[in-house]
């Protein structure tokens, strides 16, 4: 059952997103939303491209997040007109070790773009939520959808992600009851884990679940208290599970995004929104 504080945001969250559904009502509103729906990025990416004059508006570089795109603007980026898709893709990949999480091209490396097919990438301005360092392997979330990607990521609506970890030795009780209690800083930010749980003693593989990653999250954590973090592996983001998804390395699928919130009473209005939007 919904609470009626939850159901309040899933009205007002559903009539603001079939508003956003309308080609009619795409206009007149900001830039960095616009840019979003049109599946440039997460609300944080896009905002970067905008402040950094990657995005033109009628040819002049539009630095300004308050600007509200008109119904008559051409709004160019990457040398390529966009507008709001009508229909997005949401994928779930399986990130193999040696593979970076990047727009960019760097000489030699390889990208997870790679994996995609060129017909979706030609079709589909793909962002991604969930990003892994180069030796980390594990599940990647793609979509051209960048209000989805923004809910991933975004704090507030608690996505927990889980993570199994081979240490170069076992954890201490006083160093576990530390990385899931007060957490431990490094580079001025506090880092801790929601659980910490023995999932291999023998080889010191542990189940780690995140409620928000950081940079380098988990190899930070370690680190600053002088473990060695062997293998990284992603298993889930929500309730999006590689362990329910035969999926191999290196593969991707198509799913259904209602599937991140299922059986998640918090989000519940988010659950409902993408099943209709969906249909």
């Amino acid at each position: 059952m919904i609470d009626k504080n939850i159901k309040k945001r899933f009205e007002i969250f559903q009539d603001k997103t079939q508003k956003d559904q309308s080609l009619l009502n795409y206009h007149n509103i900001r830039i960095n939303r616009y840019l979003a729906l049109c599946g440039v990025g997460s609300r944080r990416e896009v905002e970067k491209f905008i402040l950094e004059g990657k995005v033109l508006v009628n040819g002049v570089p539009v630095k300004d997040l308050t600007y509200k795109v008109k119904k008559d603007d051409l709004v160019i980026f990457q040398g390529k007109r966009i507008t709001p898709i009508k229909k997005h893709i949401y994928i779930a990949l399986n990130k193999p070790v040696g593979y970076v999480v990047t727009h960019k091209h760097f000489k030699n490396e390889r990208s997870i773009y790679d994996l995609i097919p060129r017909s979706l990438k030609q079709k589909y301005n793909l962002g991604y939520a969930g990003r892994l360092d180069k030796m980390s392997r594990g599940l990647v979330i793609l979509s051209s959808d960048g209000i989805f990607l923004h809910h991933l990521t975004h704090p507030k609506y608690k996505v927990l992600k889980k993570y199994y970890v081979q240490l170069d030795t076992p954890i201490l009780s006083y160093d576990l009851n530390l990385l899931t209690g007060r957490g431990v800083e490094d580079g001025g930010e506090l880092l801790k884990a929601i659980t910490i749980v023995v999932k291999d003693a023998e080889k010191n593989i542990y189940e780690v679940v995140l409620g928000e990653g950081k940079k380098r999250h988990i190899r930070r954590m370690f680190s600053a208290l002088l473990y060695d973090v062997i293998d990284l592996y992603r298993v889930a983001i929500g309730k999006l599970d590689l362990e329910k998804i035969p999926l191999k390395e290196g593969s991707f699928i198509e799913f259904d995004p209602s599937l991140i919130w299922e059986d998640n009473p918090e989000n519940q209005y988010l659950f409902e929104l993408y099943k209709k939007l969906e249909k």
